[in-house]
């Protein structure tokens, strides 16, 4: 295999790489969590009605400045001739995960090129086959939007470590106030760029670096206060929100992300003999992805909510961590085979599933075929088998949802047929020989394979990851 790495190209890497994420962004358009809906979705969705003024919201604690990328792509679209709420939303897929890997991709070869070109190829392949990577960094999500600029502050951080380049500690500050931009808890990471000028005694740098950190502050605070009425307004409201109501989202223990961290960068297979050396150059060389991914775990322990999502940003920061190790496993092919064979199928395993298996696909699809069908004025949901529905994917006239229980329904007498009934698995199998008998089966509209294990495994608390039955009006023989 080291023979057979060897001759593989960087320029390959990166290819087989783009591949990847290019597969993923055209059959994965699921979105993961209900905020990534709610605070971001809904806010540029559909393009045709949406303005920058549908960006902010009067008790907002986000920013306008995170969804005006989301806004752009989707306008684009718009412009282009797409005029589906979901093709738009496909596009703004498409086009941030692509820039994103495109980016992280930048990074991992400015970071580990000029060690060492083998490192650098693995570092782009991983993120394209690490578990975590192309499923989540391609999501129109704030923490993806912002993990490649974390990857580039990684790279200059680790450059200006090395070699004391005042331009290699510029650049990284601006691409950590760009993560800060889209995602403000990452600009706690930025402090990496404070610290090392001390740690080298550059005192220039320290000072030219904090110069530059708070003009690009002041810079992001300035749309605020036009937009907010006064000077980083989503900044504040962050702060205070996370203080007074971080608790309602449940309260995680400050050691919450330990364990994600200890999965996602699959420490078991890490842990092996090292030759005398290796340790100590790699924590030396790679301390400032350390003092990043240390000081992004101080921040968040600071509040309550703790979310597995908020991890997203770091991705790229936990991969550049793994890759001297795989790198070591691959020069030692023949001794380390079997530990980089079974990390690699412990990977695939999860990257299969995670990487094109679109979440929230049962409620997605639902939106979908209601906009393809604007004669259905009313749906039945019966046993709440619909907790909500994104109405932001449908350009449709309205329709009314009735929430009905099984006893109630089964002696419903619906008058028109301009009706569609929606039920969950639970409800189909309650219902499903008085569906047969008094309703016509329209379609199925099935979840991910992972959704579909939670379901098995826990029916009773994952009733909402179940699929969703369709039925319509009886039709005559």
């Amino acid at each position: 295999m080291k023979t057979h790495f060897s001759n593989l190209s960087l320029r390959s890497c990166v290819l087989v790489a783009l591949f990847v994420y290019v597969l993923v962004v055209i059959f994965n358009t699921g979105f993961i969590a209900t905020d990534e809906y709610w605070d971001g979705i809904t806010r540029y969705l559909p393009a045709q009605k949406a303005t920058t003024k549908t960006l902010i919201k009067e008790d907002d604690v986000k920013s306008p400045l995170q969804i005006l990328p989301m806004h752009f792509a989707a306008q684009t679209a718009y412009a282009l001739g797409i005029d589906s709420p979901f093709n738009q939303y496909h596009f703004v897929i498409v086009f941030w995960g692509l820039v994103g890997f495109a980016l992280s991709a930048w990074a991992a070869i400015l970071l580990f090129r000029r060690q060492n070109e083998t490192l650098a190829k693995i570092a782009v392949l991983m993120l394209a086959f690490h578990f975590a990577a192309p499923g989540l960094l391609t999501r129109p999500m704030f923490e993806a939007l912002a993990a490649p600029w974390m990857a580039l502050s990684c790279a200059f951080a680790v450059l200006y470590d090395e070699k004391r380049n005042l331009r290699d500690l510029l650049l990284g500050v601006f691409a950590a106030s760009m993560a800060f931009t889209l995602r403000q808890q990452t600009g706690f990471c930025a402090l990496v760029f404070v610290f090392l000028p001390v740690l080298h005694k550059e005192w220039k740098h320290f000072f030219m670096a904090g110069v530059a950190g708070l003009g690009f502050f002041v810079l992001s605070g300035i749309p605020d206060i036009f937009l907010r009425g006064r000077f980083h307004h989503s900044l504040r409201a962050l702060a205070e929100y996370n203080f007074k109501h971080g608790s309602d989202y449940g309260s995680r223990p400050w050691y919450f992300f330990f364990p994600l961290i200890f999965v996602c960068m699959m420490v078991p297979w890490l842990i092996a003999k090292y030759p005398p050396g290796f340790l100590k150059t790699y924590f030396r060389r790679y301390r400032s992805l350390f003092i990043i991914l240390g000081l992004f775990l101080v921040l968040h322990s600071m509040f309550a909510n703790k979310f597995e999502r908020f991890l997203i940003s770091m991705i790229p920061v936990m991969i550049f961590l793994m890759v001297p190790f795989v790198g070591y496993f691959v020069e030692n092919w023949q001794s380390r085979k079997y530990r980089l064979i079974s990390m690699m199928v412990f990977s695939f395993i999860l990257w299969l599933p995670a990487s094109f298996f679109p979440a929230q696909k049962n409620i997605t699809d639902l939106s979908r075929f209601l906009d393809a069908h604007p004669e259905i004025k009313h749906v039945i949901n019966v046993d709440i088998s619909l907790e909500w529905l994104p109405d932001a994917f449908m350009n449709r006239g309205a329709y009314n949802i009735s929430h009905i229980y099984t006893p109630d329904f089964q002696k419903l007498q619906p008058k028109t047929c301009d009706l569609i009934v929606v039920l969950n698995e639970n409800s189909y199998q309650t219902n499903k020989e008085f569906m047969e008998t008094h309703y016509s089966f329209i379609e199925r509209f099935d979840v991910n394979v992972i959704e579909a294990i939670a379901y098995k495994l826990n029916p009773q608390n994952n009733v909402r990851r179940s699929p969703l039955y369709v039925y319509g009006c009886k039709q005559p023989q």
